[in-house]
């Protein structure tokens, strides 16, 4: 017989992209999703010898999007100011480059720039 969890198995909603970059900022502190989780629940209700689990720089794991060609960056799809030029594009019949991921360190290399609507950049 295989082995028995020690614990009931739960279930919870959350949304798509909070998952994704939970178990990315999880791989970044050799950990996983259900860790993260449980440290953070032990924290919360105080069990003793709880720690506040450390959060990972958001540089090691955040995936942002840019289209290419761009010269600015993007926390989501779903920025305002993102979705605007897209639509502007689309407007004016302009052919809507692709989007693409990339980390905050790449966007640096690239010389892109923070979409201040989204991520506060100027």
């Amino acid at each position: 017989m295989p082995d028995q969890p020690k614990t009931e198995h739960r279930s919870v909603r959350i949304s798509d992209d909070d998952w994704r970059d939970l178990l990315a900022a999880a791989k970044t502190q050799s950990s996983d999703r259900g860790t993260v989780i449980k440290e953070f629940v032990a924290w919360y209700l105080r069990r003793p010898g709880a720690k506040q689990p450390v959060r990972p720089d958001a540089a090691a794991w955040q995936r942002l999007i840019t289209t290419d060609g761009s010269d600015r960056y993007h926390a989501s799809e779903s920025c305002p100011a993102f979705q605007s030029g897209r639509s502007g594009n689309e407007a004016q019949g302009i052919e809507l480059r692709p989007v693409v991921t990339l980390t905050a360190e790449e966007a640096e290399v690239a010389s892109q720039t923070k979409c201040a609507e989204c991520l506060g950049g100027s």
